[in-house]
């Protein structure tokens, strides 16, 4: 098996850590890549089998885009503290590494987005796509679902996001959250300025348009600038046929691990 291991320069593991890492890996006769993320690199090779993302969500975020559409699936390992896409952590990887390399794991298929802009760009986000208006001024947007209009939106940004995304930039903005296996994307919008523009839940295979009706507009894909649209430009959203697979260890229970970062079932009350 060849393994590539993209490990983030501003959370690395420690040497100990490390020497433990590669030793485990390499005690399984696997080939082993370490490099740092991006570093010189815009694709993963097919001969690669897993790829392990070291560092935070962000570092899985970053393998996704690098592995898109080669079918490798992904292993985060999170060497911070709030995580929804690890496999692993410091504190487990030394048991739970070597069940994963046994094959005793569970393989997450994570659907992901796909944004196309009036002007021909396309862009793919595992997370969500984003809208923010440039400068001061207000994104203002009529939303479309199979081309039927839903409804006039005048916030400071919008977001769709999947239910991989629905942990991160969607949840701090008040949005639901979605099963990380479900069909279902979100569209949540950024401090609307009507009370009742709340977040939408679709199904993933319908086409959302975005027609924007005011200012100038960013849009993003997983934080990566897609492009600017104008007024009257339509952009589409829609699931992408690409999905992403993650791996976990066989055991994972997906809301008991959102419950304890969230602290869910705590007593925050002291007295």
């Amino acid at each position: 098996m060849k393994i590539l291991v993209l490990e983030n320069p501003t959370r690395p593991l420690g040497a100990k850590d490390k020497k433990d890492f590669v030793k485990l890996l390499r005690g399984h006769q696997v080939t082993v890549q370490l490099t740092t993320k991006r570093r010189g690199l815009t694709r993963v090779n097919r001969d690669v089998e897993l790829l392990i993302a070291i560092g935070g969500d962000g570092s899985v975020l970053s393998a996704a885009h690098l592995a898109r559409g080669r079918g490798i699936p992904i292993l985060g390992f999170n060497t911070g503290h709030v995580g929804f896409l690890a496999g692993i952590t410091l504190e487990n990887f030394r048991t739970e590494l070597p069940h994963i390399l046994a094959g005793r794991s569970m393989i997450e298929d994570r659907i992901a987005l796909k944004v196309e802009l009036p002007n021909g760009k396309v862009g793919w986000g595992l997370n969500d796509i984003g809208f923010d208006a440039i400068g001061r001024d207000i994104f203002a947007a009529e939303l479309t679902v199979n081309g039927r209009k839903v409804s006039d939106f005048k916030s400071d940004g919008l977001v769709i996001a999947t239910g991989t995304g629905s942990t991160a930039y969607n949840f701090s903005l008040g949005g639901p959250l979605l099963a990380p296996d479900s069909e279902m994307i979100v569209v949540t919008p950024k401090a609307p300025l009507t009370l009742t523009n709340r977040a939408l839940v679709v199904y993933g295979p319908k086409v959302i348009g975005i027609r924007i009706t005011g200012s100038p507009t960013c849009v993003t894909n997983d934080g990566i600038k897609t492009g600017i649209v104008k007024r009257g430009d339509v952009v589409f959203v829609h699931r992408s046929p690409v999905t992403v697979p993650i791996v976990f260890p066989a055991d994972h229970n997906h809301f008991a691990a959102v419950g304890e970062k969230l602290r869910w079932n705590e007593n925050l009350i002291t007295r």
